[in-house]
């Protein structure tokens, strides 16, 4: 059997995080998720019987049936002691439909995000990069369906960026991974260098 949670919140329309959205030239930092945060697991289940794996098998000397049990990173409490010190203009979950879903809804529709990710930057990282090694699966696909090491992105003003991270890395690690810019008519929302 499934089990499923969730969990609802409510906020002060005053208090919410990104009411006006990210600026132009803000920074994007992201911080390291714990796996897979509960997130594609209907593709996962899929591959697990397609390829024929076992749970007790080891990915990177960690057990598989370990790897996806794992809880998801809940970054509640750091993201409230940041906010009491510096202004978070714009903040994403990245959940199913990985960073091509998720980043672009943390944006104005006059803005788009360049992203740097590479597996390697991010603990989590060799669990995505074991994935797309058995299956072949292209980097698209994963950065399409999954954190890919990355569990949530927020806006900050370049300004704050030293200051971000530096609070952010003493509970998680988080690193910058791009900013925001100005978006043309005819040019995608997120992008990859």
């Amino acid at each position: 059997f499934d089990l499923a949670g969730f969990s609802l919140g409510v906020v002060d329309e005053n208090l919410m995080i990104g009411q006006d959205g990210p600026k132009n030239d803000d920074i994007l930092i992201g911080i390291e998720s714990s796996g897979f945060h509960s997130n594609g697991f209907s593709l996962l289940r899929k591959i697990i019987a397609d390829y024929q794996l076992d749970l007790k098998s080891k990915v990177q000397g960690e057990e598989l049936g370990n790897i996806l049990l794992r809880p998801t990173n809940i970054y509640v409490s750091e993201i409230l002691a940041l906010k009491k010190i510096l202004e978070i203009n714009s903040i994403s979950h990245i959940t199913g439909g990985g960073f091509l879903e998720n980043i672009p809804r943390m944006l104005n529709k006059n803005q788009k995000a360049i992203i740097s990710h590479n597996f390697s930057d991010w603990p989590a990282g060799k669990y995505f990069e074991w994935l797309m090694e058995i299956t072949n699966m292209p980097k698209d696909n994963l950065i399409s369906t999954f954190n890919c090491g990355v569990g949530l992105v927020i806006a900050v003003s370049e300004s704050d960026e030293e200051d971000a991270l530096g609070i952010l890395n003493q509970s998680y690690y988080a690193k910058t991974i791009g900013r925001v810019e100005e978006r043309k008519m005819n040019e995608d929302e997120i992008s990859f260098v």
